[in-house]
């Protein structure tokens, strides 16, 4: 078996093992990171699509690093925004619950 920086595979490619140091790189990845902030935004630019309250506007903290994987995070960016969101639960209609 050929080790290297937390993953253990099988030179016969039928079993593959990450550590927790080889999960916790591969999704604080840059490519992971793209990832979830390009997912952020989409559901950003939905959230404000559906808004329904006039001057409500969302906003995204894209793509970080966190300590076990990335993080992007949608968020009520004015007052207008906190109201649509109670009124219609937009940012969970947004993710699809």
């Amino acid at each position: 078996m050929a080790k290297g920086s937390g993953v253990q595979v099988d030179l016969k490619l039928k079993h593959l093992k990450l550590s927790k140091g080889g999960k916790r790189d591969a999704l604080n990845s840059p490519g992971t990171v793209r990832a979830v902030g390009s997912a952020a935004q989409r559901l950003c630019a939905r959230a404000n699509r559906m808004a329904s309250v006039p001057g409500a506007r969302y906003a995204t903290d894209t793509g970080q690093a966190g300590k076990n994987r990335a993080h992007g995070i949608v968020h009520t960016a004015n007052f207008a925004a906190m109201v649509d969101n109670h009124k219609n639960s937009t940012l969970l209609r947004v993710v699809g619950r």
